[in-house]
This record gives C-alpha cells, structure tokens and sequence, in this order.
C-alpha cells in the first residue's frame, strides 16, 4: 500500500510539472549512484530502508521551456525486484 501511495504521488507531481513544462522529450543521466543497505546497517536501515538504493541526477528536456535537473531516489528490495520512487526534486535551469 506504502508503495502504490508513493508511487501516485509521484505520477501526480510529474502530471503538474509536465503542465507546467509542456511535454516531456527526453533526458539525459548525469550522475549516479548505487549503495546496498543490509538491515544489519544500523542507523542506515532504519532512517532510509534496507535494499539497493539508486540516486540518478538528470537532465531532462520539455517541449515548453527550459531543460530541468530531476533528481530521483529510488529503492528496490532485491536485485530482480521492482524499483519505487522514494523521493524527487525538481530544478528548472535558469
């Protein structure tokens, strides 16, 4: 349930973004980062979850206007599980 309220928000942010933007055309990755956090990795697990967690920073082009930096944490429980989006933000260039 965690998961799929999650997920809708996300969908519902990038909804208003892609308003706001105009369509979304493409990105390209900047960076990224993977860490394993085992639940023995203790604060770790307890503050951010147990799992594969990937951070992306993004350059994403709109249709609208200006390219935006889309930063993105995601977690997967597993190696063949699904990700899910923990947390984003959102920058637009100047």
């Amino acid at each position: 349930m965690w998961r799929e309220s999650k997920n809708k928000l996300v969908t519902e942010n990038f909804e208003r973004v892609t308003r706001e933007f105009g369509d979304f055309k493409g990105y390209e990755v900047m960076r990224a980062k993977t860490t394993t956090i085992s639940p023995q990795d203790q604060p770790a697990a307890n503050t951010m979850g147990s799992g594969i967690h990937t951070e992306l920073v993004c350059k994403a082009k709109f249709s609208k206007k200006h390219d935006a930096h889309v930063g993105l944490h995601l977690i997967r429980q597993t190696e063949g599980s699904q990700y899910i989006v923990a947390a984003w933000n959102f920058e637009a260039e100047p």
